[in-house]
C-alpha cells in the first residue's frame, strides 16, 4: 500500500469533537515508558490512552473510532486503536523506528494538532503534525514518531486495522 497524506479529512465539526476529547484536561491519559519495542533510548516516553485492543472497546472514544472506521476507512477488521499524546521539549527528538505489527495491516494516524513534530516513513518521507491530516500507511512498514518543540504536546490517533 502506497501511502496517501489527506488535509481537512474530516468536517470541521466531527474534527473538532473529537480533538476537544482527546485534548480536554480531564482525558485519561496513561504514562507508557517506551514509545516501541525497538526503542534505544531510556529517555523516551509518552502518554497514551488505549481506545480498543484484543476485540475489546475500553474507551468513550470507540463511539468515534467506529464512526471514522465505518465511514471514512471502509475497514473490514480493527487491530488496535490508541490516542497518543508526545509531551514538548527543548530539542525535536526522532523515535526509533518499528512496526506496528508484523502482519500486513493498514495504518491511519489522525494528526489532531498543528505542531513541529512528524512521522517518518520507511522511505523517508516525512509527514508533518497538521491537524485534522490523516496518513493512512503500511503499518506492517518502518516508521517511528517524534516529540515536539513548539507546541505543549503533539496529539494524534493512531488506527491498526485490515
Amino acid at each position: 500500500m502506497k501511502y496517501q497524506i489527506i488535509d481537512n479529512y474530516f468536517s470541521a465539526e466531527f474534527f473538532n469533537k473529537l480533538r476537544n476529547k482527546v485534548t480536554a484536561n480531564n482525558f485519561q491519559w496513561q504514562f507508557a515508558a517506551t514509545i516501541n519495542d525497538n526503542q534505544t533510548n531510556i529517555e523516551d516516553a509518552y502518554f497514551t490512552q488505549v481506545i480498543y485492543q484484543d476485540h475489546i472497546p475500553i474507551t468513550f472514544l470507540w463511539d468515534d473510532i467506529k464512526y471514522i472506521l465505518d465511514n471514512h476507512l471502509n475497514a473490514i477488521g480493527l487491530l488496535r486503536a490508541k490516542a497518543n499524546l508526545y509531551l514538548q521539549g527543548k530539542e525535536l527528538v526522532e523515535h526509533d523506528q518499528h512496526r506496528d505489527y508484523p502482519i500486513p495491516h493498514k495504518g491511519a494516524i489522525i494528526y489532531l494538532n498543528t505542531c513541529d513534530g512528524f512521522t517518518r516513513l520507511e522511505d523517508g518521507t516525512k509527514v508533518e503534525s497538521v491537524q485534522n491530516r490523516i496518513l493512512l500507511f503500511d503499518a506492517s512498514t518502518l516508521h517511528n514518531s517524534t516529540n515536539t518543540t513548539n507546541a505543549k504536546g503533539r496529539f494524534n490517533i493512531n488506527i491498526n486495522y485490515f
